[in-house]
């Protein structure tokens, strides 16, 4: 008489998952491991189907269902990190430097977890040269005329407000960009004109014997004329 076993494949999983005891699908265990087996992980069913069956005078076949153990490891951490802080001053002030910002590792990485992304980027700044010419103020106001009459002059100038860097240009106080002059007062003058200017005077007359008389009136008189001048 022939003989035939039965013929099986080997242990699959049913459906790919693992149960906890609640019935809840699970990968991991937190309170793995656990002295006691049975109170960690979850239970996972295996099958192996018939590929052959036997005649009457072969082996039977054997259980094609059983339960096993999962899931009885610790649930991975992956690593936490904060937000980018902002970026850093530029560690030099012309012709490239660097600014850096970082992160900080909020919670380290576990049991298998993800790992942690760069904590620390780098970008450049200030690329540009160190030559820089010098940037001026606004013009400033015009100065008083320099006389009543007879034709005067008027100027005003632009001071520096950046100081040049490096091999940069800057005009001189003298330089048209920074300094300009006009007439004023044109004007012929009369003689009665009055100095209205805020200033000290100290006249000082000269009263030795080498003037003579006449000398020494005409130059009282002129500085008497002078005074007169002045306003109050």
């Amino acid at each position: 008489a022939s003989i035939s076993d039965c013929d099986f494949s080997d242990w699959v999983s049913k459906t790919g998952e693992c149960f906890s005891t609640p019935g809840k699908a699970i990968t991991c265990d937190d309170n793995c491991p656990n002295r006691d087996p049975y109170k960690c992980g979850g239970r996972e069913t295996m099958k192996r189907d018939v590929i052959v069956l036997p005649n009457e005078n072969g082996m039977r076949c054997p259980t094609l269902e059983r339960q096993r153990h999962c899931g009885q490891q610790r649930c991975p951490v992956d690593c936490a990190i904060s937000v980018w802080s902002g970026w850093s001053k530029c560690s030099k002030g012309c012709e490239g430097g660097l600014q850096v910002r970082t992160r900080s590792v909020l919670t380290k990485p576990r049991f298998g977890g993800l790992g942690c992304d760069a904590v620390q980027e780098a970008r450049p700044c200030n690329t540009g040269s160190c030559d820089h010419d010098c940037t001026l103020e606004d013009w400033g106001t015009w100065t008083p005329c320099s006389t009543a009459c007879g034709g005067g002059m008027m100027a005003r100038s632009r001071q520096v407000l950046v100081p040049i860097q490096g091999r940069g240009r800057c005009p001189k106080a003298d330089a048209g960009e920074r300094f300009e002059e006009r007439h004023c007062n044109v004007h012929d003058c009369a003689g009665d004109e009055i100095c209205v200017a805020q200033q000290d005077l100290v006249l000082l007359v000269d009263a030795s014997g080498s003037l003579g008389r006449d000398g020494f009136h005409s130059l009282r008189s002129f500085a008497a004329a002078l005074a007169s001048k002045y306003v109050s």
